[in-house]
């Protein structure tokens, strides 16, 4: 998604369908901006995450706060991360279990039959060798959240660094730092995908959104000494997070009409008849195993090839109607353009009003009533 252009010896990048931070190696950060505006983008980035009403309901305050305030979003975000992080040392951060070998007089867990006998054969002082399971705050939520909190403290103000210095403290003492940011960053997102952060540590699902906010839109360090760059660039694909945003919406307003909603169904299609060729439409909503309508999330204004790509859709999926989903960053109503072919097929290109949620969402949530005869 990015690419370097020239023109008379002047060079840019050319960045496409991504939002994020890269860090250049005079210790400067180039920062991509969503083109349909940070805060709305902040909105389809939770809401594709999670669906927990609590959470909804802070987050619309907090979008609120940053489009009607001065404050710089960067600072919104680093604040309420920082005040998330000192709720969960509050309450109980999250633990997993390691498993580590122990030497010790006495059985403590599995004890090992053979190294034991070796070690009482040696007349070792401690000759119990056993494989024991111990808490650990060592697991990936904990060290996106030490990531993101480390990168988020330099964005306060110096009267808010002064009330979580102890914070930023106790975090980076109890946590250790991540080997592989890019595993660890996935694994919250399947995390998300899952519902995993719901429950007795809900607190949980908010910090690790903010983090997530702040990873994809904070430049990494430099080590001075070598000057390379010591960590990749952040970067989210704003095409996908539209298309999750759209699905989980539908799947979220349909979810007790005994509808389902799907990437691609709860079946493998193909294009031709010996399986080549798989077609995934974005959203497939279908009703008792029965397909009744296919949407596909293009976060650009759809093209040719969005158009044969649709056709090919209704054609193996034997509908009528497809529609082209694409966000609009200007005007408050939704926009149809209706395309016809010879043969009475239909693709709609719809631009939803993403500046305007509320309209977009109630929109979304009628398509079955409004496009399915």
């Amino acid at each position: 998604g990015i690419r370097l252009v020239s023109n008379q010896q002047r060079i840019g990048i050319e960045a496409s369908g991504l939002v994020g931070a890269i860090p250049l190696v005079d210790g400067r950060t180039l920062r991509i901006l969503p083109k349909i505006g940070e805060a709305n983008f902040l909105t389809l980035l939770f809401r594709s995450m999670g669906e927990s009403k609590d959470l909804k309901t802070e987050f619309e305050e907090f979008v609120s706060y940053a489009l009607s305030d001065n404050e710089n979003l960067d600072y919104l975000v680093a604040r309420q991360l920082m005040s998330s992080v000192a709720e969960i040392w509050r309450r109980s951060p999250r633990f997993g279990w390691q498993r580590k070998i122990e030497q010790s007089t006495f059985v403590k867990g599995q004890i090992n039959p053979v190294n034991t006998a070796i070690r009482l054969a040696q007349r070792d002082r401690r000759p119990v060798v056993s494989k024991i399971k111990s808490r650990s705050y060592d697991i990936p939520e904990n060290r996106v959240l030490l990531e993101a909190a480390m990168r988020a403290f330099s964005h306060l103000s110096n009267f808010d660094r002064t009330v979580y210095a102890s914070t930023l403290e106790h975090t980076v003492r109890r946590l250790k730092k991540s080997q592989q940011l890019g595993a660890d960053i996935k694994h919250v997102h399947e995390g998300f995908a899952n519902g995993s952060y719901g429950g007795a540590r809900g607190y949980y699902q908010k910090a690790l959104m903010l983090a997530c906010v702040i990873l994809g839109n904070s430049g990494l360090g430099l080590d001075e000494r070598s000057k390379n760059v010591t960590a990749d660039a952040l970067l989210i694909n704003t095409a996908d997070i539209f298309e999750k945003y759209l699905r989980t919406f539908i799947r979220s307003a349909y979810a007790d009409r005994g509808f389902f909603v799907g990437k691609g169904g709860n079946a493998s299609v193909s294009l031709y008849t010996d399986g080549s060729h798989k077609l995934e439409p974005d959203i497939l909503i279908s009703k008792e195993g029965r397909p009744i309508l296919i949407c596909d999330a293009k976060y650009k204004s759809p093209g040719g090839p969005d158009h044969y790509q649709m056709l090919a859709y209704l054609m193996r999926y034997r509908l009528r109607e497809g529609l082209l989903l694409c966000p609009s960053a200007d005007g408050n109503e939704v926009v149809e353009r209706d395309y016809m072919t010879p043969d009475g097929l239909v693709v709609r290109e719809i631009e939803l009003p993403i500046g305007n949620i509320d309209v977009t969402e109630a929109f979304l949530g009628s398509i079955v009533q409004k496009f399915v005869h």
